[in-house]
């Protein structure tokens, strides 16, 4: 799971779940530091220019091929 580490998981389909996990994210101060933090470095992991790259580069592969 890629989100593990950069969010709170919950299961969406039990409500006292979510409340608890909602409230958690409200009352620790750290926690939302830490997830702020871990969400930015993953935007860095996951950008546009980097997948459009990946992207430019397959499809030049794919034309080489034929």
């Amino acid at each position: 799971e890629i989100y593990e580490g950069f969010a709170v998981l919950v299961d969406d389909h039990t409500s006292d779940e979510i409340g608890a996990k909602l409230s958690l994210l409200l009352d620790n101060k750290e926690l939302q530091k830490r997830l702020l933090k871990s969400g930015k470095q993953l935007l860095d992991k996951f950008s546009w220019e980097k997948t459009a790259g990946i992207i430019n580069q397959e499809i030049k592969e794919l034309s080489r091929i034929k």
